[in-house]
This record gives C-alpha cells, structure tokens and sequence, in this order.
C-alpha cells in the first residue's frame, strides 16, 4: 500500500495508524478463501520508503490467497481484553 498517498489524504490517521502498526510489531489481516469466507491470520506491518508492506511466508495460505484476491482488511494488534489502547488523550476511555 501507498502509504504516503494515504497520510496525504488523511494526515492525523495515517500517523496513528502507523504508530499502533509499528507498537507492537503485529498486525491481523483479513483475506478471502476462494469461498468468500475471509482468513484472519498475523502478520509483521513494515513501513519502508512510503510503503506498508506486510511480513508473511511466500506460499502461506494468507500470502497464496493474496495472489488470487488481493482485497484485505489490516488491523492493528490489540494489546488486551479492555482495549486500553483505546483511551484518549485526557486517560478517559473513548466513548
């Protein structure tokens, strides 16, 4: 993914975004079976020269379902069950 076209687009979510991608070193992503049905599977996020590249096996069934349908879905890891990630600025948890 282009992500320097992305923060052009939107600036403030592009910066949080690859900083929860980069926190952790992990990310889930979504691919599709050749069913429909979708895949959920880890991968190792990298940002290299405006790029986000995800980090998988070549012939790993996310990476061969990739070739077949490249549409998917990142999310950043969560940290644990309350989502404490999700707190704003004031230490509040978003409502």
């Amino acid at each position: 993914m282009n992500w320097q076209e992305f923060a052009q687009q939107g600036p403030e979510l592009a910066a949080l975004g690859q900083e929860r991608l980069e926190r952790h070193g992990l990310a889930m992503v979504a691919t599709l079976l050749k069913n429909g049905w979708p895949r959920i599977s880890p991968v190792e996020p990298l940002f290299f020269v405006a790029q986000l590249y995800l980090g998988m096996m070549w012939r790993s069934q996310k990476a061969l379902d990739l070739l077949r349908d490249p549409r998917c879905c990142v999310h950043n890891s969560v940290s644990d069950r309350m989502a404490t990630d999700g707190e704003s600025s004031t230490g509040g948890p978003w409502t």
